[in-house]
């Protein structure tokens, strides 16, 4: 449950550090979701509905957990977090990176989220990556990060 927690308050945190962006040639604010793109219903006379990703929903940042650790005191999970864009022209990629750079950023200065609760982790490098392949015109990377959470505390006594 701690995990998800830390899912929730990230998506916050990362909805008020992109506010100010406008990306792409409509200027969009980028929209946050946890795990993977809204699926879309498309209907189709022919067939039944198939569910398709939403390219309208670029840009778009993705808040995913992809592994943790835990020890009585202390958690620690692994979170990417995923950009994309599209755009026709050289500035696509200069949007997916001013993305990465201003969520980096705004993590590296509060180092705490959720009240707290969730802090970057100190001892593990925040990494980032554009993604090689030629994706033309969809632009897409991800910032690799940490969090400590706090441990789960014993609730019977063992002792006695």
């Amino acid at each position: 449950m701690t995990t998800a927690i830390l899912m929730h308050e990230l998506k916050t945190f990362v909805e008020q550090a992109v506010a100010h962006l406008q990306i792409g040639k409509d200027d969009k604010v980028p929209t946050v979701h946890l795990g993977y793109l809204p699926i879309k219903r498309v209907p189709d006379p022919q067939s039944p509905p198939v569910a398709k990703h939403s390219s309208s929903e670029e840009p778009y940042i993705l808040i995913r957990p992809l592994e943790g650790e835990d020890e009585q005191n202390l958690g620690l999970a692994k979170v990417l977090i995923i950009f994309g864009c599209y755009d026709e022209t050289e500035q696509g990629y200069l949007d997916l990176l001013n993305m990465i750079e201003d969520v980096k950023q705004a993590i590296l200065r509060a180092g705490l989220i959720g009240n707290g609760m969730y802090e970057i982790a100190e001892d593990k490098k925040m990494k980032w990556k554009v993604y090689e392949d030629d994706s033309w015109p969809e632009w897409v990377g991800y910032l690799e990060t940490y969090w400590t959470m706090p441990g789960i505390q014993r609730e019977v006594n063992l002792d006695g």
